[in-house]
């Protein structure tokens, strides 16, 4: 049978810390227990190593709700098993059928429509270095409470009569320690402690956490071939110094090549800090453009996309505020004729 025993210990912390003292306590036990037939009339019960027990609290689950235009675009959590649900109650022109509609009675004999949906919960870290970042520190916010160090125990053998180490062996187990010591007069079961602090990266860390940055991009396989097979026709006439002249459909084939980039270097630099925007583009564009749940790649247009087509079920909005399309059925019969949504 085991059991657990706790101890107070008042001490001057300019002197000592509880780490320390739980060191202290472990050599003054094994020194008493050195003792012959101390505790025979307890049956010699075999005691383990004094620890500092964490009396702090586990903090609460954080939820970070990113809203750009007026519209729920992320949502960050600290707990991957936190489900986040909206209920949006602006259904005009909404039909029951549609997915993520749901009818409900209205209270006054009648019913109304709500869009329900379910969104993806995405690490607290993937803020790190990003403007929603530096506006949650403005606003005295932090994303996750530091932690300067982690400690770890081992322990080692030491001989009382020489004041050294009778091995340079470290042991994860005490009772391990402690068989090996008892095989030898005179020695103690000291636990090592260390203490690891986090270093600053080095200029190799740094390179290798940019060949690990993520991009998340919609990509259509087919209309991406197409695109680069254009480059690549363009790029052998730049070769030649011959010149080039557009067929029909190029336009938009290039268009989306230039979207594709821009969405690349608007995660580069709010996500991974690399400043590769042109002049006054971060200034220029609105909400509706940058990366979010409900981006559909096309300026103007708020549509969430799966594989660079509109997702199953999923509306599509214009964007109230660069207000390029004059109602969401016009951003629809855009997105279509883009090939980006059904016929």
């Amino acid at each position: 049978m085991k059991t657990t025993l706790t101890m107070e210990i008042e001490y001057d912390p300019a002197m000592t810390d509880p780490e320390d003292l739980a060191c202290a306590m472990d050599r003054l036990l094994e020194t008493a227990l050195s003792t012959p037939d101390i505790l025979d009339e307890f049956g010699n019960p075999t005691v383990g190593e004094f620890y500092v027990v964490k009396e702090t609290a586990p903090s609460a689950p954080k939820v970070i709700l990113n809203i750009s235009g007026g519209v729920l675009q992320d949502v960050f959590g600290s707990d991957p098993a936190i489900t986040v649900a909206r209920v949006d109650w602006d259904t005009e022109g909404s039909d029951p059928s549609e997915k993520g509609i749901v009818e409900i009675p209205d209270g006054r004999g009648g019913t109304q429509l709500a869009n329900v949906a379910e969104y993806p919960v995405l690490p607290l870290m993937d803020l790190v270095g990003t403007e929603t970042e530096a506006a949650l520190k403005a606003a005295g916010l932090e994303l996750t409470q530091p932690a300067d160090r982690t400690t770890t125990r081992r322990w080692v053998l030491y001989r009382i009569d020489t004041d050294t180490l009778l091995t340079t062996r470290t042991y994860d187990s005490y009772e391990e320690a402690v068989e090996d010591a008892n095989q030898v007069d005179d020695i103690l079961v000291l636990p090592l402690v260390f203490q690891e602090l986090q270093a600053q990266p080095t200029v190799e860390d740094v390179d290798t956490m940019n060949a690990l940055m993520q991009y998340t991009l919609h990509i259509d396989g087919k209309l991406f071939r197409v695109q680069r097979e254009l480059l690549t026709k363009i790029a052998d006439l730049a070769r030649q110094k011959q010149p080039y002249s557009p067929m029909p459909g190029d336009e938009v084939l290039l268009d989306g090549l230039v979207e594709l980039t821009d969405a690349i270097a608007d995660q580069a630099h709010d996500q991974h800090g690399i400043d590769c925007l042109l002049v006054d583009e971060d200034d220029t564009r609105c909400e509706c453009e940058k990366p979010g749940f409900f981006c559909s790649g096309i300026p103007g247009i708020l549509a969430h996309m799966e594989n660079g087509c509109l997702a199953k079920g999923a509306k599509v909005n214009r964007c109230d505020l660069c207000q390029r399309y004059s109602s969401d059925e016009v951003a629809f019969e855009k997105l279509r004729e883009l090939g980006h949504a059904p016929l």
